[in-house]
């Protein structure tokens, strides 16, 4: 976390406001028919929601704001230059229901070594 000198009151709050420049394109998850009920399942309206911000990211970046609430979801995808703004109080909650999860394609891997080489035939 980081420390902003001088922004703790004597209750030990901090009183730091960073100002964010907002996105020329935003939307809420309410657009795309997120409840925030805790029960609920939003996975669909985060995916949508993304899906629809996407066209706007490599442009000139997007702003996806989650309200006040407990969203339930499985897993999803953020994509690049998209900030994901949770409201005071909104809280993601991850479905417990393994099937709400996606399984992510593994990434290349080269194994575990101690010693390797790079581009380099001379060794």
């Amino acid at each position: 976390m980081q420390h902003f000198k001088g922004c703790y009151d004597q209750q030990g709050k901090c009183n730091y406001e960073k100002h964010l420049t907002p996105r020329p394109h935003s939307v809420s998850t309410l657009e795309f028919g997120a409840v925030g009920d805790r029960k609920t399942l939003n996975t669909v309206a985060f995916q949508n929601a993304i899906f629809y911000l996407k066209s706007f990211t490599e442009k000139v970046g997007a702003h996806l704001y989650v309200p006040s609430g407990k969203w339930l979801t499985g897993s999803f995808s953020l994509t690049s230059h998209l900030t994901l703004f949770l409201e005071k109080e909104a809280i993601i909650l991850g479905s417990q229901d393994i099937d709400h999860w996606k399984v992510v394609d593994p990434l290349p891997s080269y194994g575990r070594v101690l010693i390797s080489r790079v581009k380099d035939n001379a060794v």
